[in-house]
């Protein structure tokens, strides 16, 4: 399943998942995975390093 990214602001800190670096900036700094399960939030540079999967996400949340 493919990543859906839409144009997100973020109303407090957000950390990239590809770079680590904290999302900054105004208006819709980021992008946001809006899938069921994802919800991933990265610099619009970073959506195309980001492979992960939706069900690997699923499978790390259940494990936790």
């Amino acid at each position: 399943m493919e990543h859906e990214w839409h144009k997100k602001h973020f109303s407090k800190p957000t950390m990239c998942k590809a770079c680590s670096k904290l999302i900054w900036g105004l208006g819709k700094q980021g992008f946001e995975c809006q899938g069921t399960i994802a919800q991933v939030a990265c610099y619009r540079e970073c959506a195309a390093h980001i492979k992960i999967s939706h069900d690997l996400l699923e499978l790390r949340r259940t494990t936790r």
